[in-house]
């Protein structure tokens, strides 16, 4: 056993500990635990200064998105859908490729969520109440609003993926594809926009193009059923009505 004195007959001097922070599984098994009363609660501000006062920024939250244990994914993916910001969009992204269906739907809403918040405040809040004019029927009042949020914040995905359903709402499919395509060209992995292309392609008769569109929602989210089950209907379509186009050859899904 090695003395604690050196060879010049001088005890050494002893470093100060130097604390470090745990683990990463560590702090998301923290999380879990300390979420619990927040998601029964739903008190979004006491949430938002536990997380201020914890640690728990977003960039930590998003590492804990590639931890192995699911209950820390989901716990990371919850927390995200309330204080998540663009920075989180291709990471949550990801999840949509999980084998857990549950945490897959987490994920889901927690993208609609950090979507909806890809602008200054004044402009969700905007945005939130056009939302609810198409909801009630009000679509050239929510259009027209929709109309001022995108000429004032351009680069707000979710602003023109919101006034695509606007003007799909009221047939104009040509002109939602033009929305859904800048949704798209702002956020990639939109699969509601990617979606809504392929809604309007089928509207208009092009099948063909329709089932494309639909085959790039899969590729960003795997787990959208209703996305499947209108490629099913369709080549059933095109596979009894020869004049409606051929089926891709690259298609093979049932």
């Amino acid at each position: 056993m090695s003395s604690p004195i050196d060879s010049t007959g001088t005890a050494p001097v002893s470093c100060p500990k130097i604390a470090t922070a745990p683990p990463l599984a560590v702090k998301g098994r923290q999380l879990v635990e300390s979420l619990k009363p927040f998601m029964v609660s739903k008190d979004t501000a006491r949430l938002h200064d536990f997380l201020q006062h914890a640690g728990y920024d977003e960039p930590t939250l998003i590492a804990l998105l590639t931890c192995s244990d699911l209950t820390i994914v989901r716990a990371a993916t919850w927390t995200l859908a309330h204080i998540g910001s663009m920075a989180a969009n291709l990471p949550l992204a990801s999840i949509l490729h999980h084998d857990d269906a549950a945490t897959v739907d987490l994920a889901e809403n927690a993208l609609w969520s950090v979507w909806l918040r890809g602008a200054p405040l004044n402009m969700h809040k905007r945005l939130c109440a056009a939302i609810r004019m198409t909801e009630q029927d009000c679509i050239d009042k929510a259009h027209a609003e929709m109309d001022g949020i995108v000429r004032t914040c351009p680069d707000f995905a979710e602003a023109f993926d919101q006034r695509a359903i606007a003007r799909f709402l009221k047939s104009d499919y040509s002109g939602a594809i033009d929305d859904y395509q800048r949704t798209c060209a702002l956020n990639p992995v939109h699969f509601g926009a990617l979606a809504g292309i392929g809604h309007c392609y089928a509207a208009q008769g092009r099948y063909a193009d329709a089932l494309n569109a639909y085959r790039r929602v899969l590729g960003v989210h795997p787990r959208m059923e209703g996305i499947r089950q209108a490629i099913g209907q369709i080549k059933r379509m095109m596979t009894h009505s020869p004049r409606l186009g051929c089926i891709p050859t690259n298609w093979a899904l049932d």
